[in-house]
């Protein structure tokens, strides 16, 4: 009985795992290899051929602080102290993001 690793991948393509399996169970479309790589999961995305560093995306810092609630206290700020007058769709957001907090319009996030 001859045995591959499959890796697993989420939507995104990135590895998450690793699954040693029978060839025979082998799909088309699995990314399988004799050898199991020596990749650290979700580091790395499969493009089709190869796996590729998986960038994050700068605007969600692993453990960081919440780039959206940092947006919003900010444009709350600045509405405040009268500094701007915001924007229609800017003043929507806010509501939108408050409501996902509360339903009371006095209390803030």
């Amino acid at each position: 009985m001859a045995m591959t690793w499959k890796c697993i991948l989420d939507n995104a393509s990135v590895l998450t795992a690793y699954e040693h399996i029978d060839v025979s169970t082998q799909q088309p479309g699995d990314v399988c290899f004799v050898t199991k790589p020596d990749l650290a999961l979700g580091e790395f995305r499969w493009n089709g051929e190869t796996f590729v560093p998986a960038r994050n995306n700068k605007m969600y810092a692993p453990d960081g602080p919440d780039a959206w609630y940092a947006m919003y206290r900010l444009c709350r700020r600045l509405e405040n102290k009268n500094i701007i007058n915001l924007p229609a769709p800017v003043k929507q957001w806010m509501d939108y993001y408050r409501q996902a907090f509360t339903t009371d319009p006095a209390v803030e996030p």
